[in-house]
């Protein structure tokens, strides 16, 4: 298996959580900053429908999380979103 490029620009979907179901789209010059904000700033309903965009790659939630929790992830993690 070859070793995941963070260094990637990417995209992140979600949809709110409250309120009225809306649409939120933010890109980021890196998978690695978009990996923090999805598992460290969004609220965990939000996570769950997040999509990562990656070229033409989309990955999910959990797809997220395992890049989040996996040896070569190139960022610091909170301590509190690592659990």
């Amino acid at each position: 298996m070859s070793k995941f490029d963070y260094s990637r620009q990417a995209d992140l979907f979600t949809v709110s959580s409250s309120g009225p179901r809306r649409m939120g789209f933010k890109r980021f010059e890196s998978v690695a900053l978009a990996i923090e904000f999805a598992i460290e700033e969004l609220p965990a309903k939000s996570l769950v429908s997040a999509i990562l965009e990656v070229d033409d790659e989309r990955l999910n939630h959990q797809a997220i999380r395992h890049l989040y929790d996996d040896p070569e992830y190139p960022l610091s993690r909170n301590k509190k979103s690592a659990a």
